[in-house]
């Protein structure tokens, strides 16, 4: 008898509202629903029988069917992006991912980038108390302390100095640029504006100690 293997990838979607498996959670990129404070987005109905859903079905499957060969040169010819720091199982999982958005552009691209960093520092925020989300809700519970409007790099020089002081691991430097995205993951603020403080240009965001507080009863639970 003859063996052959065979390539056999192929995207699944999980759905479980009591969690994963182990082994399947760490092979998977894992989207953890928040509960919602908004009542227009609780109260948000899909129509699971709309038309949209099956073009979309049979648009994937020629674009299957046209540009396989595409993707899998892609797949064994990329390079770890420079902004993706981690490897291993959990680079090989959004590798895939990203060949395809390789083929669609570079912004699409540059989004899955961002969003593979993302998904992949939650995760570290659910395996871990002290990583760098929970070390930032932390300091914004302490710091937003009436719904008004803070600073970037007020904010930055505030949790590098807390992290420094209490022998916290931020997992590489803070810098504004960073920060900046964690709070957008976190969906931390409600308003982001630029303006200037004594005479410099600066990033404000206008944050809420309640939202702050609920976001972190969230990660706490998660």
């Amino acid at each position: 008898m003859e063996m052959n293997c065979w390539g056999v990838y192929c995207p699944r979607a999980f759905a479980s509202i009591e969690g994963m498996e182990e082994v399947i959670a760490s092979r998977s990129v894992q989207v953890i629903m928040e509960r919602s404070f908004d009542e227009e987005i609780k109260n948000r109905t899909v129509n699971a029988d709309d038309a949209l859903w099956q073009e979309l079905r049979d648009q994937l499957f020629l674009v299957t069917m046209s540009e396989g060969a595409t993707f899998k040169s892609i797949y064994d010819s990329m390079d770890k992006p420079a902004q993706i720091y981690f490897s291993g199982r959990d680079w090989d999982i959004f590798k895939g991912v990203l060949s395809v958005a390789r083929v669609v552009g570079d912004e699409v691209f540059a989004g899955v980038v961002s969003f593979a960093v993302d998904t992949h520092e939650a995760k570290i925020a659910r395996d871990n108390d002290n990583s760098p989300d929970m070390i930032i809700l932390k300091y914004l519970s302490e710091t937003v302390t009436r719904n008004d409007w803070y600073g970037l790099g007020q904010l930055n020089d505030g949790l590098t100095e807390m992290a420094r002081s209490q022998g916290l691991d931020l997992q590489g430097q803070m810098y504004k640029d960073r920060l900046g995205k964690r709070l957008a993951a976190l969906k931390a603020y409600q308003e982001a504006k630029r303006g200037t403080v004594n005479g410099k240009k600066v990033i404000l965001y206008r944050m809420d100690p309640e939202v702050i507080l609920k976001k972190l009863e969230n990660h706490l639970r998660g």
